[in-house]
């Protein structure tokens, strides 16, 4: 009776229950706001989304969001992402990365599909190709020498 869909008048079928995601149905989504800055790195068994600061690598069994006030200085490894917001580091994706007119990417970018909107600020390495399960991580570029004082 609950939960079983309800039936449509046109034909008495039953619609279908709505489908979850497999990181939904195994933790569903963590969320870090806005107000909160995170110093360390995270792992995290399923989808996150983060609207605040994370400062350290992440590691990302699902997807990866990050929303327009949200900030990531670091490493990433994620199965799918969305930027909306800023990122700084070296981000590998084994599926899609999807990085919006409002993001601002610095760094190392490496995904097995990548879409890009209109109006995205992006400085960095791209490398799009096929992904496996041995697939190397991003590589970091040279720290740069530094300026040298001249008087």
């Amino acid at each position: 009776m609950f939960g079983q869909g309800s039936k449509t008048k046109r034909t008495g079928k039953r619609d279908a229950p709505p489908r979850q995601s497999a990181t939904a149905r195994n933790g569903g989504v963590n969320t870090i706001d806005e107000h909160t800055t995170i110093t360390g790195d995270l792992e995290a068994g399923g989808d996150i989304r983060i609207d605040g600061k994370l400062i350290g690598d992440l590691q990302c069994q699902g997807r990866l969001i990050v929303g327009t006030t949200g900030i990531i200085e670091g490493d990433v490894r994620c199965v799918e992402a969305v930027i909306e917001g800023r990122y700084t580091g070296h981000i590998t994706v084994s599926q899609l990365l999807t990085l919006k007119e409002t993001s601002t990417v610095s760094g190392s970018i490496r995904a097995h599909q990548l879409a890009i909107g209109a109006g995205c600020k992006l400085d960095g390495q791209v490398a799009v190709a096929e992904m496996t399960a041995a697939a190397p991580p991003v590589e970091k570029p040279a720290a740069k020498p530094a300026a040298l004082a001249t008087s």
